[in-house]
């Protein structure tokens, strides 16, 4: 019984990491299908575009984004920032900024009328996208910490010009210094976060473009009205628009901050559940990821009980115990060495040669870094068990200090309203 258990094991960890590596090799695919592609440019396609930027706290690298945004290489566009409040500290950092830079047309806002069916964000975005000129025909929401090149809006842009696409969207990647754990699991966790993004097409909020006209057709703004956030919904909204997503792989955008263990499970968790939330293929990637965390560790609880018992004297099968142990250690290895080791390689060297084609070389892991990696990759394997557990039953969730309950999708409270106040930061480039 226990060796048919083991051999079931076996088979079944081998079956989830050829789908891990299946799922990786069409997100690869798409790299270098770019690659391959990038010698020979598109005809440009710049019609006037609007950049909205909305604030809530001072992220670490927010005047290099400030800055990136009002040089791009684009004929005509406008950036619009929503400051959450006069209070906030990125209100004088966007003020200095701005008063030293390019005069491109530049309109500052703070958030007028946060709205207590939606997030603030959301409300920043309906305010903003509701004053924009009748003439603007795309428009790009871009995050804080991102810091983008100078070919950024014209490479988020280009893909529209087919009208089978309704959306463009980038990613991000994480390089951590090493220092903290909770950089580390960020990492690992991005890196089949990133994957799955791809293949599922979830679009990113942080480096993200659309059609004005769409925006009227699938009444966003009412949408995002009574919605958590602005990204995840789109799938949905796009499918019933006919349109698809484009995935532009030149516009994964490096991020270079710090967290630690307790800030990055807040983020994780929360990343999850506006998946839960607005995205129509959570169950399979609820299941999938269940089975992927659970499986392995029950593999490896029993492959290291049988041992012991073996060599304590107490199987009663010592042949059968040691025929099991085989099998179990045999699908850990394919799982965690094939599925999760190459596959993490592989992905890192991919995105590392991006990263030089795009004028954005990643820095190289220390020794201590490396192997914090290879101790991170059970440990995010057990926190994403407990993530996508705490995201399926979570009624509640806070973000940068405002606390939100969660009735259902569409049914959203914030608690109350309060204007940001600047937290201690473990350094200067730690997550907000």
């Amino acid at each position: 019984m226990i060796n048919q258990l083991a051999i079931i094991l076996f088979w079944v960890l081998a079956i989830l990491a050829a789908i891990q590596l299946l799922f990786l090799g069409q997100f690869l695919l798409s790299l270098r299908q770019y690659l391959a592609s990038a010698a020979s440019p598109a005809v440009p396609y710049t019609p006037k575009a609007a950049i909205v930027l909305c604030l809530r706290g001072a992220d670490p690298f927010l005047p290099n984004c400030i800055k990136a945004l009002t040089q791009q290489d684009y004929p005509d566009y406008e950036l619009h920032i929503i400051i959450d409040s006069l209070e906030d500290p990125a209100w004088s950092i966007v003020s200095q900024t701005i008063g030293n830079l390019k005069q491109i047309p530049i309109t500052v806002q703070t958030l007028e009328s946060p709205r207590s069916t939606c997030s603030l964000k959301c409300s920043a975005l309906i305010q903003a996208l509701s004053r924009l000129d009748s003439d603007c025909e795309v428009v790009a929401l871009v995050d804080s910490d991102t810091v983008p090149a100078s070919t950024w809006l014209q490479e988020l842009v280009a893909p529209l010009a087919d009208s089978r696409v309704g959306l463009t969207t980038g990613n991000r990647w994480y390089a951590p210094s090493g220092n903290q754990w909770g950089s580390i699991v960020r990492y690992l966790w991005n890196s089949t976060a990133i994957v799955s993004m791809y293949v599922f097409k979830t679009p990113w909020g942080g480096t993200l473009a659309v059609r004005t006209d769409f925006l009227r057709q699938a009444n966003l703004l009412e949408e995002w009205n009574r919605t958590l956030c602005e990204d995840v919904p789109l799938h949905l909204a796009l499918q019933k628009q006919k349109l698809e997503i484009k995935f532009v792989p030149s516009l994964v955008m490096v991020n270079y901050e710090e967290c630690n263990l307790p800030s990055f499970m807040r983020w994780a968790s929360r990343q999850l559940l506006l998946t839960r939330l607005y995205h129509p293929d959570w169950n399979w990637m609820l299941g999938f990821s269940l089975i992927a965390s659970v499986l392995p560790i029950l593999a490896l609880i029993l492959m290291i009980t049988l041992q012991v018992s073996s060599q304590l004297g107490l199987s009663t099968d010592a042949e059968t115990s040691q025929q099991a142990v085989i099998w179990l250690g045999g699908g850990l290895v394919i799982f965690y060495l094939l599925g999760l080791g190459a596959g993490l390689w592989l992905i890192d060297r991919a995105i590392r040669l991006l990263m030089h084609s795009t004028a954005q070389p990643l820095p190289t892991f220390s020794p201590n870094a490396l192997l914090k990696i290879i101790l991170g990759i059970p440990l995010s394997q057990v926190l994403t068990l407990l993530l996508m557990l705490s995201a399926t039953f979570a009624r509640h969730t806070e973000w940068r200090g405002i606390t939100y309950t969660i009735k259902a999708s569409h049914d959203i409270h914030l608690v109350e309203y309060r204007p940001y106040r600047l937290a201690k930061l473990l350094s200067s480039k730690a997550s907000l």
